[in-house]
């Protein structure tokens, strides 16, 4: 039985409310995981940023754990984005590099306290934990499986030492995270853009002089 146009209209209106409520949420919750981290954020400090009495944020989200843990997935999933573009395939290896650099900084520009949060996740993957949640691999360890696979091929077609990819991964995701938060304090006064021929140099040449 399909729904009369009035349902239907209900429905999606319904739904729209929905997905801009949980939006609304991951935002604010992105910004007090930010300044606080996790242990340090409430539900009560989200449910003031949002505006939303904090028993509405459970409608949403069962607690402050499922919604930190959707807030990594959303921005692990925006940080993967780039690597199933149908594009990357056909780019030699240095233009694929260049091309995922670009990609990844300019998303992290426009998620910046969710860049901050995901990155937190960084200690926990490196303990054998998932930032106080259990179940899927962590977010930060997603993105790094995807840069150690785009890693692995570099190996293969000779652009890259035969190096451990999955080592590589870890240095450049280091390398990524590092010039961000430095341009986070103001250390970095250009736009991350700015950056990327600095990164990409030192990810494939180093730092030695070249005889």
């Amino acid at each position: 039985m399909s729904l009369a146009p009035a349902d239907a209209h209900e429905t999606t209106g319904r739904s729209r409310r929905q997905a801009h409520g949980r939006a609304a949420i991951l935002a604010a919750a992105a910004r007090a995981f930010a300044a606080r981290g996790l242990h340090g954020t409430t539900v009560d400090d989200i449910a003031r940023e949002t505006g939303f009495a904090p028993s509405s944020l459970y409608r949403y989200f069962p607690s402050k754990h499922d919604l930190h843990r959707a807030l990594l997935d959303r921005t692990a999933d925006e940080m993967l984005a780039p690597f199933s573009d149908p594009l990357l395939p056909t780019l030699k290896f240095r233009e694929r590099l260049e091309w995922l650099l670009r990609r990844q900084l300019d998303a992290i520009e426009q998620n910046r306290e969710s860049f901050v949060v995901f990155a937190s996740q960084r200690a926990a993957v490196e303990h054998g934990e998932s930032a106080g949640s259990s179940g899927p691999k962590p977010a930060y360890e997603r993105w790094v499986a995807a840069l150690e696979d785009v890693l692995e091929v570099g190996v293969n077609d000779g652009s890259l030492r035969a190096l451990n990819p999955r080592d590589m991964a870890y240095f450049v995701a280091g390398a990524l995270n590092t010039t961000v938060f430095r341009w986070m304090r103001g250390k970095l006064p250009l736009p991350l853009q700015a950056y990327v021929p600095t990164l990409l140099g030192m990810i494939l040449r180093g730092v030695q002089v070249e005889r």
